[in-house]
């Protein structure tokens, strides 16, 4: 039986929703606008990582209704896995794997995809794709926001279980050859707003097609692995996917933009979006920062490119990217919730 959609973190008790879907609850139209989606027929290959801790590429055909992935690092012993299946498309717009309806997926021409994944050997688990990574130092380099979903230790795609916890922080990556990076969590790196808890250094080797290999001060060549694009509105995003317990990456996952100052107005709009425990909802988000339900996003708070809600207790933090989507971690909600939208 196909699971009902939920309501989303953002929404309140009348928008349900947790991992697809679209809101009509009036919004804006601005930068969080992508076009070009799971609505318009494309073929589209994806690098991408599932937050079980694994990177594969995948193939989005919405003129064929199908897809395949290849699971090319894993933290299960199942790289080199290749799966392919069909999709059957839903009046939203988005597309559920034929084995699993209730899982759902949604994908934007040229930019960004994500959804919950039916994995190989593993749990259906929700999974975040970019079109085109970058293969220089240059193209990658920058400072960036991200929001992450970590465990200790192999999850399997559970992201209940006692050992997982959301994280924010910022990633500095510079242009030199190879480019090094300071990993900072909980902190600005650029202005040293709060202490790096974790601070990682390291550098990022060049795999190839767009993937690439971090090392740290202290462990060569550790299974964690950077991805990188130019998004359309000129800000590069990004996506670090961890596959090793020896260091304090752990397992899991990273949604990353650039920091760059960020006007709601800008990323107004209807989202889709992806939980952590597989389900999918919708979500419009208005320009003066409110949602369709009860929360409210104030922008660059507490640094540029974050944007902070009212959900009451801990840092209930959004990165809303003008490349077409958000991440969102509520740990009012839970340790664990972690949210990832893509805008319709």
């Amino acid at each position: 039986m196909s699971r009902p959609l939920l309501m989303s973190s953002f929404a309140s008790t009348a928008c349900l929703g947790v991992l697809l879907a679209l809101a009509g609850c009036g919004g804006g139209g601005g930068g969080g606008s992508s076009g070009g989606g799971s609505g318009s027929s494309f073929q589209q290959t994806y690098t991408a990582s599932a937050s079980a801790g694994e990177v594969l590429n995948y193939t989005f055909n919405s003129s064929a209704n199908t897809y395949a992935y290849t699971i090319t690092q894993s933290a299960y012993g199942l790289a080199n896995t290749t799966v392919n299946g069909s999709l059957v498309a839903n009046g939203d717009g988005t597309y559920s794997p034929s084995t699993v309806p209730a899982a759902k997926l949604y994908a934007t021409q040229g930019k960004v995809i994500g959804g919950a994944l039916p994995l190989a050997g593993l749990a259906t688990v929700p999974f975040f794709g970019i079109s085109s990574p970058s293969s220089t130092s240059t193209a990658i380099a920058g400072t960036y926001n991200f929001i992450a979903i970590k465990c200790t230790n192999p999850s399997s795609g559970n992201f209940t279980v006692g050992n997982c916890a959301t994280e924010y922080g910022t990633m500095k990556i510079d242009n030199g050859i190879p480019p090094t990076y300071t990993f900072c969590g909980r902190s600005n790196v650029t202005n040293g707003t709060g202490a790096c808890n974790p601070l990682i250094t390291g550098q990022l080797n060049l795999l190839g097609s767009g993937v690439w290999r971090l090392t740290d001060s202290t462990f060569s060549n550790i299974n964690v692995y950077f991805m990188a694009m130019d998004g359309s509105n000129g800000q590069k995003i990004g996506i670090l996917d961890f596959n090793n317990a020896v260091t304090n990456f752990k397992y899991g996952q990273a949604v990353m933009a650039q920091q760059q100052s960020t006007s709601m107005a800008d990323v107004a709009g209807s989202y889709v979006y992806f939980k952590q425990d597989g389900t999918a909802g919708s979500m419009s988000l208005m320009s003066n920062g409110s949602t369709d339900s009860s929360r409210i996003f104030t922008a660059n708070t507490p640094w540029n490119g974050i944007a902070v809600s009212n959900a009451a207790g801990a840092a209930s933090y959004a990165i809303f990217s003008g490349a077409g989507f958000y991440i969102y971690r509520d740990p009012a909600t839970s340790a664990f919730t972690f949210e990832i939208g893509i805008a319709k």
